[in-house]
């Protein structure tokens, strides 16, 4: 589910931050670990949202960096999208950066967290605020381009490989079988039904 390949596909949550966003803090991270580290990352840094990639040893590092400044307590839409050969940003339906790649792209055993990252030694840079609706879509770039954000919870469709609403905290999430662990760092709440319902 978290190994892309060449494929198109889409990470998108909400998110509402509830600290000091100047901190580093981390949104979603899949981490190999080892000296030859691949690793997929969107995080919080300096009031803007980032993404970054690496393929050990190949020229496959895209970072890309949002224009929008971050405020505490608000919710925003984030999404990363590769549509074809382009990896895309996008806030609250926008698009804030692009950059080419091509190739593969980052693959391993992952261990795979939102809401924190794992420095290969532990888990760190944990995100101050809530997230919600978090989505991985395989094989489909959802929003090539501009879109109006969602106003109502998701639901699966062929391309979802996994969605969490995070309506009830209570619930275990099944160990995912292409990862090591999938780590929920943050108290998680249903952010949809709090702006829209």
């Amino acid at each position: 589910d978290f190994q892309f390949g060449t494929a198109d596909f889409t990470v998108d949550m909400w998110m509402q931050p509830q600290g000091n966003v100047m901190d580093p803090q981390m949104l979603w991270s899949q981490y190999t670990g080892g000296s030859s580290n691949n690793n997929m990352n969107m995080y919080l840094y300096a009031g803007k949202v980032g993404v970054g990639m690496q393929v050990w040893g190949q020229n496959w590092m895209p970072r890309l960096t949002s224009q929008t400044t971050i405020q505490v307590g608000q919710w925003y839409h984030i999404a990363v999208v590769r549509d074809q050969n382009t990896i895309k940003l996008f806030i609250n339906g926008v698009m804030e950066a692009a950059e080419t790649v091509s190739g593969a792209a980052p693959s391993g055993n992952f261990a795979v967290s939102f809401g924190s990252g794992y420095s290969g030694s532990g888990w760190d840079s944990f995100f101050k605020g809530s997230v919600d609706e978090i989505r991985i879509s395989k094989g489909i770039a959802r929003w090539p381009s501009n879109f109006t954000v969602p106003t109502q919870e998701y639901k699966r469709d062929a391309y979802t490989t996994r969605l969490f609403h995070f309506i009830n905290p209570e619930v275990d999430h099944a160990m995912d079988p292409e990862v090591s662990r999938i780590i929920f760092a943050r108290p998680l709440h249903d952010a949809l039904n709090d702006r829209f319902k």
